[in-house]
């Protein structure tokens, strides 16, 4: 299948993979002519489990399979699959069909331990078995996505707990709980749980306002295109916005709160439409044109741009005067901010090249946000951007932006553009005649685009990558700056660096070592100043002796329960065979941490010992071998004291 290669010669040079693995699925010998079959069958023997034992080998042009079994067999499969990639053939037919992305992401399921990738590659070899390939490329998603889920639990824990630990009351802020939901996508009963075990209360009344708040500000920012009035029966606009950003317009139509009416007048917030317009209108992730508008008997400003239909409807406010349908007014688009949008917007086309140079052809873009302030820009990718990868991205742009090359636009019928290769964007709208955008050397970026853009790739100037961050599942962002925008972020940079090396009395080069010091110093400096801030009052105390080990059960009034691990950490070094339970208890409500020292785990666990007295005051507890904490709630306080000895007796080994 689009290849020279016969099928019996792909699957001999893939052989010692299979060998190794000793998992060559039995699917491989589907749809194979009944020649190569039987040589295939000669060469295999079939076991239970999918494994096999080579018998015997031998092909028509005497390929050597151990000479290449001798070869890192993970090394020559990736160099196959990037080959194949490269010249558009088995592989990336096969990822086609099976709607991957490309050959990179078969390499991807390959890397990942937890699949056989013999398995995965036969089966697209052989065209064998769709749903067996598409499940296990959707096993390597839900693994990823579990990997995720748990970096957030443990980004939100953090979180939560260096909030509680700061706390001053017993009721944890909605703005924080929020903060949590919405930030770091940790739920909310999460937190409630984590509360709950800590004897905190949530202030969800504040919680629930802030969710409102999420909802309305949601609202607002799509108000505008919410509030369109009807443009139907009207003549379509014509833009006038690529060559020239002013011009003389007939207003055809202004409603005011979706009602036409005939005229406006000072102070009143309007839409309007004219015959023809410079102003852009949102599209394509470029917001609209901001600007004036002026007639013989009004003045007035013009917010925003965006269309129904081909009728481009202008938001704008009455400065002076009054406006009415048929007047002539002189319409202005505000000349800095245009070009600042599209330095930005020329910008995202050359990053998208630049990403799919660096990652991979599976790039392909799921999104973006222009404006005269920065650039946003998502893209498919399964892993943060490394240092060097947005190192790399940056350079290409800007080595690009220096080659001042002319930004060409030509237009061209939609099916002659995608022939001619211009990348079109998937689920994106077109209409039969199209603008193809042609930017960089050797027309290193080629797209279909209605926005406006650059005359030479010099005028992006400078192109720096501020931040980049997760959007959703295989979705990832980047916010980048060009032209001036670029220029002030260094400048902010530059000054903060300079007033480092200043209040530190360092030079540039030694900054980096300087912070480093810092920050180490001041952690050492909080877990000193934790561990000397666990102030306890010992309410009981009893020491019990078996065999070879004690147990220590104290009852202690502390300030903040977390100070329960710093005293069972001390008298852990302060014994040599020692398991110690500590507790405190305010209204019924009972924390408690057991500590075992690392000669005695082996003989007790701490967790089991927690586990045991948290199901006796009906809590629930967990941790490690060697310290574990739990919580419940007991009427009797006194005979749960009683209880322990016994209790953790029972469960050394």
């Amino acid at each position: 299948h689009d290849t020279d290669d016969s099928i019996e010669e792909i699957l001999l040079s893939f052989l010692p993979q299979f060998y190794e693995n000793k998992a060559i699925p039995s699917l491989i010998l589907t749809n194979i002519e009944v020649k190569e079959k039987k040589l295939l069958e000669k060469t295999f023997s079939a076991k239970e489990n999918k494994q096999i034992t080579i018998k015997k080998a031998k092909a028509k042009n005497e390929l050597s399979i151990s000479k290449l079994a001798e070869k890192n067999a993970k090394q020559a499969l990736k160099q196959k699959l990037i080959q194949s990639d490269t010249n558009n053939n088995l592989i990336e037919s096969l990822a086609t069909k099976f709607k991957l992305n490309s050959s990179i992401d078969l390499i991807e399921v390959y890397d990942n331990s937890h699949i056989q990738g013999s398995d995965a590659i036969g089966a697209l070899i052989c065209f064998g078995n769709e749903g067996f390939v598409k499940k296990r490329y959707r096993k390597f998603n839900i693994k990823n996505e579990e990997i995720k889920f748990f970096e957030t639990l443990e980004t939100g824990i953090e979180i939560l707990e260096e909030t509680i630990s700061n706390m001053k009351n017993k009721t944890l802020s909605g703005d924080v709980v929020f903060k949590l939901h919405d930030t770091y996508g940790f739920p909310f009963d999460l937190t409630a749980d984590i509360a709950r075990e800590k004897q905190l209360d949530i202030d969800e009344e504040r919680f629930n306002e802030c969710m409102n708040q999420q909802k309305q500000t949601s609202k607002a920012s799509s108000s505008f295109v919410s509030s369109l009035p009807a443009a139907s029966g009207i003549e379509e606009t014509k833009f006038l916005g690529y060559e020239n950003l002013e011009s003389d317009s007939k207003v055809l139509v202004i409603w005011k709160d979706q009602e036409r009416i005939d005229a406006a007048k000072n102070k009143e917030e309007i839409f309007f439409a004219c015959n023809q317009t410079p102003f852009y209108a949102e599209a394509g992730g470029q917001i609209g044109d901001k600007g004036k508008f002026a007639s013989q008997s009004s003045t007035g400003s013009i917010l925003d741009c965006k269309k129904q239909g081909k009728v481009y409807i202008h938001k704008a406010i009455v400065d002076k005067g009054s406006i009415k349908t048929g007047d002539v007014i002189k319409m202005s688009v505000e000349k800095e901010k245009r070009s600042a949008i599209a330095i930005h917007h020329s910008s995202t086309h050359l990053v998208h090249a630049a990403l799919r140079a660096v990652l991979g052809d599976h790039v392909q873009q799921k999104g973006s946000l222009v404006d005269e302030n920065k650039l946003r820009f998502d893209f498919s990718h399964t892993k943060p951007l490394t240092k060097e990868e947005i190192t790399k991205i940056e350079d290409i742009v800007n080595k690009e932006a220096l080659k001042n090359l002319e930004v060409k636009t030509e237009l061209m019928k939609l099916d002659d553009a995608l022939k001619s290769g211009a990348m079109a964007l998937f689920g994106e709208k077109y209409d039969d005649d199209v603008r193809v955008l042609t930017m960089g050397e050797n027309s290193y970026s080629v797209e279909l685009c209605g926005g406006t853009h650059v005359n030479r790739t010099g005028d992006i100037g400078f192109f720096v990558i501020t931040n980049q961050s997760s959007v959703a599942s295989g979705i990832r962002r980047i916010e980048a700056l060009a032209g001036s925008k670029s220029i002030e972020h260094v400048k902010k940079l530059r000054d903060v660096n300079l007033s480092l090396q200043n209040s530190l009395n360092v030079s540039a080069d030694e900054l980096q070592e300087k912070v480093n010091s810092l920050i180490e110093e001041n952690k050492k400096l909080k877990k000193s100043s934790k561990s000397k801030s666990a102030k306890k009052s010992v309410i009981s105390s009893e020491m019990h002796e078996f065999g070879d080990w004690k147990l220590i059960v104290e009852q202690v009034d502390v300030e903040d329960t977390k100070d329960l691990r710093s005293l069972a950490d001390e008298q852990k070094n302060t014994n040599e065979k020692l398991c110690v339970v500590i507790f405190t208890e305010s209204s019924n409500k009972i924390a408690l941490v057991c500590g075992v020292t690392k000669n005695l785990t082996e003989s007790l666990s701490a967790k089991e010992v927690v586990s045991e007295l948290s199901n006796q005051i009906n809590g629930k507890g967990g941790g490690r071998s060697d310290f574990a904490q739990g919580a419940g709630e007991s009427d009797n306080i006194k005979d749960f004291v009683t209880s322990i000895p016994n209790s953790v007796k029972s469960l050394a080994k």
